[in-house]
């Protein structure tokens, strides 16, 4: 979205260096708001069955469901990682190499004041190009004076407009967002504003027609450095556009100002959805607390249960504790026994007083 309104709206306007740091600024504001989870809500359920490339070794059966054995090491996200941290060694490594590179001639070759910046003089023959407040230029041209002055003019603006800063952010959001073709647009669209703003600098000393032929004679030329401001011939076209380009002062602050609602509507949008994923959040913890507590509830159950069943007595134990119970109701009470001694003690005395008497 930051990018489209920049080319449909900005780009084509002499507003360079408000330019510069709108590209810069929704650069870093991209990166940062891609980190944010925005929930969408969908009535479709994912198809998961691509997640894993799964080389089936064996089937067996469990209960209803058939069961695969694979191999969880060779995921379909792992491959993708393992692919993007390949990528990004390789990209980190170059960064590295190159930052070391130009240090390693700032060290080594001779450098010479010039203005308010200073002159690498190296053996490679190429175009000048500039890497903070260091312009290399080829030593022998330079002692000869073959190197045109709007030339070292165009490099100087981009040294003390400080251009270097802009293309070491770039280069290291491309090393870890390589894959995001929004990132090759952005170092694209800022290489060549810097371009248009160094241009804007060396215009107001030379004259225009002379600084244009300067380039054209130049576009034969070639310069390979990297992570270095430098002539980019295949936009040449673009550069000798705007330098001929006039912008109505009217139109330019209201295009300045019409970002402003842009950046707002995303805050806003940002700020509804975190909204959004902060309630569900809170929601989804309820339900896990509702849920935990039901479980616990069911455990206690369980347990109490369990330990009634264990209190309980086995069935040999109430088999026994019945007999002895029918045992004990069949046997007759204290009382009872007592009138029974009696009973059989009185029919014994009868019997030998009748015995006594027969005889």
């Amino acid at each position: 979205m930051l990018y489209g309104f920049y080319y449909f709206v900005l780009h084509n306007q002499k507003i360079l260096l408000f330019n510069r740091f709108y590209l810069v600024f929704s650069l870093v504001f991209s990166a940062i708001t891609s980190l944010i989870v925005i929930p969408v809500k969908s009535n479709y359920a994912l198809n998961n069955s691509f997640d894993k490339f799964t080389p089936t070794i064996g089937y067996f059966i469990k209960g209803n469901a058939i069961i695969g054995n694979t191999y969880s090491l060779f995921t379909f996200q792992n491959i993708l990682f393992s692919f993007y941290i390949v990528i990004t060694s390789i990209l980190l490594i170059r960064f590295t190499l190159n930052i070391f590179k130009l240090l390693g001639k700032i060290n080594k070759n001779k450098k010479v004041d010039y203005q308010k910046t200073s002159l690498v003089l190296i053996k490679e023959r190429s175009l000048p190009y500039s890497f903070f407040r260091y312009i290399f230029v080829n030593r022998s041209d330079f002692e000869n004076g073959k190197i045109e002055k709007e030339l070292l003019m165009h490099e100087e603006a981009h040294c003390l407009q400080y251009h270097s800063i802009d293309i070491i952010i770039i280069e290291l959001m491309n090393v870890f967002l390589w894959f995001n073709p929004a990132i090759w647009l952005f170092k694209k669209a800022i290489l060549l504003n810097h371009e248009f703003l160094a241009d804007y600098t060396v215009l107001s000393t030379f004259e225009l027609d002379d600084y244009q032929n300067t380039l054209l004679n130049l576009v034969l030329r070639n310069n390979s450095a990297c992570l270095t401001s430098k002539f980019n011939y295949s936009l040449t076209k673009k550069r000798l556009i705007m330098m001929n380009k006039k912008t109505i002062k009217d139109w330019a602050i209201l295009r300045k100002i019409s970002t402003i609602p842009l950046f707002i509507l995303i805050a806003i949008t940002l700020a509804f959805a975190q909204e959004n994923k902060v309630k569900e959040q809170k929601a989804g913890t309820d339900n896990k607390n509702i849920v935990a507590e039901g479980k616990k509830g069911m455990t206690l159950t369980n347990e109490r249960k369990a330990a009634d069943k264990e209190q309980e007595p086995s069935f040999q134990e109430r088999l026994a504790n019945e007999r002895k119970a029918a045992d004990k109701e069949q046997e007759p009470s204290f009382q009872e026994r007592l009138a029974n001694e009696r009973k059989a003690a009185s029919e014994g005395t009868i019997k030998v007083d009748q015995k006594v008497q027969i005889k």
